[in-house]
């Protein structure tokens, strides 16, 4: 060892030293993550003035104690004295853990273990470095939570979001819009183009470029096909988004299927258009019925005159079946427009239904099947059983019809719906406290949307001329109305159609 003879190079050394020392010292103390120096034994042989803040104590009140004093005993076996045992085997040890100290309580820090051999190369301690990283991992958690929210946001909303690449390559399809572009899997989505999706394509063209300013794009309603190309009207909006550099880096594109809210305009539309018609058609019914009284009054009165065997008596009769003829088409007419008032009773549907199946059972041709979810319901409508018979009958009717080429099934069902969901489904201010609901499913030939803005029209029919009256559906309409109820309809070109019928509960037995 080097002896101090107190010429000034001995000085200058002891200086150095000392400068070290304390400039060593000094970064240590003001240093702002825990720093401790560790013996083989597990002992604290040195500590900086962050460690001791952290624990409420002096030096003196942490060195020479070991690390299970001051961490505890099962922080001491359970996370830190493995990594120790390895750092002294000569590994520089990094982890991350959750300790408690008595000024801040638990906290979350990342230590690294380093080995601090001697001269001789033997490690007989470590360094120890510890961070306080609760900050920046409550900043992450809070970040995690975020996108958490926003991935349940964007999972949930009713809102299809779709991202692509400035020429329509599609990077991101949220579950909603899988939902509304029928869609199994996101993959199949993905590997095409958004043009492709656009029925007129030189329309997803202009949308590119009018986003090009940057600013958000409301296009309005847009004809899309689906993934099992069938056509779908959207309300879509757009958002180019660019690079740091200014150039495009990609689009964000938002739908909403406007299926349901065309449905409504169209019912709308319908249900004005066949108010007009029904007023129209049922001032002439009247007018009309009151020939036909003059017509019959007088036939009968000349028909009292002649002798049966007159060939003017067998005239006249033929008049009066005529008449009779005529009778019958204005009071179809007068029930489609709601004018022809019936005795309302309370009436079973479930009974009228299960005797309406029957019948046409028994009629239909044997490559059709009739198939009926039909459990008994004790809820009554007021009607006219023979009107309720009638609306039955029509639609199973039409449903046989449109299967006679090709055969096919009819699927009735009957169930009680409440209140509070039809007003959803209809849009209705007011509804009943509950519904019975009667859908009449069939795989017949189906209709294209110009024939189902009319079906529910007088004298309107798909069938060839002298095998239909075209009043059939009309008057459905009208009794189904004219009871407070409601129908729908929906129809795919040779995939057959879905009537729904909605009449209010009157009672219970």
């Amino acid at each position: 060892m080097k002896r101090y003879s107190g010429n000034s190079e001995d000085k200058n050394d002891l200086n150095s030293l000392a400068r070290e020392k304390y400039f060593s010292d000094h970064i240590l103390d003001h240093s702002r993550s825990m720093i401790s120096i560790i013996n083989r034994d597990y002992i604290y042989e040195k500590v900086n003035s962050a460690f001791c803040n952290a624990h409420h104590g002096g030096i003196d009140s942490i060195v020479g104690k070991s690390l299970e004093d001051v961490w505890g005993h099962d922080i001491f076996v359970n996370s830190i004295k493995k990594n120790i045992d390895q750092c002294f085997s000569g590994s520089t040890i990094r982890y991350e853990a959750s300790f408690s100290t008595p000024k801040s309580g638990k906290r979350h820090f990342e230590v690294i273990f380093r080995p601090f051999p001697s001269e001789s190369g033997e490690i007989t301690h470590l360094f120890a470095e510890t961070f306080d990283i609760t900050d920046l991992e409550l900043s992450k958690k809070a970040a995690s939570e975020k996108e958490e929210e926003f991935r349940r946001f964007e999972t949930t909303l009713p809102i299809g979001f779709l991202r692509c690449t400035p020429d329509g390559k599609i990077i991101h399809a949220n579950n909603s819009l899988m939902l509304i572009m029928d869609c199994d899997e996101e993959a199949s989505l993905c590997s095409n183009n958004l043009k492709d999706y656009y029925t007129e394509p030189s329309l997803f063209d202009e949308h590119i470029e009018q986003l090009k300013d940057r600013r958000p794009k409301s296009f309005g309603r847009i004809s899309l096909k689906t993934c099992k190309g069938n056509e779908i009207v959207c309300r879509i909006s757009g958002f180019l988004a660019g690079n740091e550099s200014g150039s495009p880096s990609y689009i964000d594109f938002a739908f909403e299927d406007s299926s349901h809210e065309l449905m409504l305009e169209n019912r709308l539309i319908q249900a004005q258009k066949l108010e007009a018609i029904g007023a129209l058609a049922g001032g002439i019914a009247h007018d009309f019925n009151n020939i036909m009284a003059t017509i019959s009054g007088y036939s009968e009165l000349l028909l009292d005159t002649l002798p049966p065997s007159s060939p003017s008596s067998e005239k006249v009769a033929k008049i009066l079946s005529a008449v009779s003829k005529g009778r019958s088409i204005t009071n179809q007419i007068l029930a489609f427009s709601r004018q022809d008032r019936q005795e309302k009773i309370p009436v079973s549907v479930y009974e009228v239904l299960k005797e309406t199946m029957g019948f046409i059972k028994s009629t239909a041709p044997s490559d059709i099947k009739v198939k009926g979810n039909i459990r008994k319901i004790d809820a009554y409508v007021l009607a006219d059983p023979t009107q309720l018979f009638r609306i039955f009958l029509n639609l199973m009717t039409n449903a046989v019809q449109s299967m006679e080429e090709k055969g096919g099934v009819l699927n009735v069902n009957l169930a009680l719906v409440e209140g509070k969901i039809v007003q959803k489904e209809l849009n209705k201010a007011e509804v009943a406290d509950e519904y019975i609901l009667i859908t009449f499913r069939d795989t017949g030939m189906g209709m294209d949307s110009s024939l189902l803005t009319r079906i529910f029209e007088p004298f309107f029919t798909t069938r060839e001329v002298g095998k239909g009256s075209g009043f059939g559906l009309s008057v459905v309409y009208g009794i189904v109305s004219e009871m407070g109820g409601e129908i729908l309809v929906s129809s795919r070109k040779q995939k057959g159609s879905l009537f729904c019928i909605y009449l209010p509960v009157a009672g219970e037995k």
